[in-house]
């Protein structure tokens, strides 16, 4: 862009403009932050006369040729912005900021367990995506994977995705991913999708629950803190709180079957596969039939309200 071309009291107007009312216009406002932080919009991306068009160059005469900011989170900030702009979906500015992206980040792709990369135009590099596709790009509704199961994944939901891993059950492969990468996805997605007490129940944590997700399934809740707790060094006294909150002896019964059952599966696993990242042993011990049909009938029995007071003798257990 030739800075020459620009009408400048045209677009000092609308830095003026733009500051009064650059929260009204979101266009505009990326527009701005992109000149802010000395990054060009995507060149595909500007229209003649758009109001992101707009914003940058007004940003441009306030901010002037400044080096691009440096941090992935920030680029990524930006890309997810317009993304949603696209999308007609809201971006919650307050909450998902670059340094929230950086909180969420991990290491390996959660549905293909492939290390990611960065800015390598490959299907490993990290994306964030919207887990709930109903939802907007705000906390708790967003985690990082791969390009790959982001694009595979693309607007379908736990229910889509169920119906995809019989498919690739039967034929290899749906849109790239096999039938386990496909029950990632499900259980993911599950996470945000409400569930009554017999399904949440029946769901085998596939995936541990992405950081910041925001779970809408009590009985998961319970399930994810209690599959998180086994790593603890407190392991002992977590268990014995959670055991001594959960309602009567028939129940305590049922959870102390599914426990010693689930410990030993866990370390079995932990055992003949040295190295493995421990949420992977996690969510690998739960392909145990006796262990899932164990933990369906305490947490069916249970129920989602007792499960809400009884994780409340757990405190948050958050992945190391």
């Amino acid at each position: 862009m030739d800075m020459h071309d620009i009408d400048e009291p045209a677009i000092r107007s609308a830095v003026c403009d733009g500051l009064a009312q650059g929260q009204a216009d979101p266009e505009f406002e990326l527009g701005w932050d992109y000149a802010r932080h000395g990054i060009a919009p995507p060149a595909e991306r500007i229209g003649e006369g758009s109001s992101l068009e707009r914003g940058y160059r007004a940003g441009r005469i306030l901010f002037g040729d400044r080096m691009p900011a440096p941090g992935r989170y920030l680029r990524k900030w930006l890309q997810l912005r317009l993304g949603a702009l696209e999308r007609g979906r809201a971006f919650d500015l307050d909450g998902v900021t670059p340094e929230y992206l950086e909180t969420i980040d991990v290491p390996y792709c959660p549905i293909l367990r492939r290390q990611l990369t960065h800015a390598c135009q490959s299907s490993s590099d990290w994306s964030i995506d919207r887990v709930g596709n109903d939802g907007d790009y705000e906390t708790g509704n967003l985690a990082v994977m791969s390009t790959l199961a982001n694009q595979a994944k693309r607007d379908y939901g736990f229910r889509d995705a169920l119906q995809f891993m019989k498919q690739a059950e039967a034929v290899g492969t749906v849109n790239g991913l096999d039938a386990a990468q496909w029950a990632r996805i499900a259980v993911l997605t599950s996470f945000v999708e409400p569930l009554d007490d017999i399904e949440a129940a029946s769901l085998p944590m596939l995936v541990l629950p992405p950081p910041d997700i925001a779970q809408r399934n009590p009985l998961q809740v319970l399930q994810a803190k209690v599959s998180l707790a086994i790593v603890r060094r407190d392991r002992s006294d977590r268990v014995a709180a959670l055991r001594a909150a959960i309602p009567g002896k028939a129940l305590r019964g049922d959870f102390d079957a599914f426990h010693r059952c689930w410990h030993a599966r866990v370390v079995g696993l932990g055992r003949a596969r040295p190295g493995l990242p421990a949420s992977w042993v996690l969510e690998d011990a739960w392909h145990c039939g006796l262990v899932l049909r164990r933990w369906r009938r305490f947490a069916r029995r249970l129920g989602s309200l007792r499960a809400v007071r009884v994780g409340r003798a757990l405190m948050p257990v958050v992945r190391g």
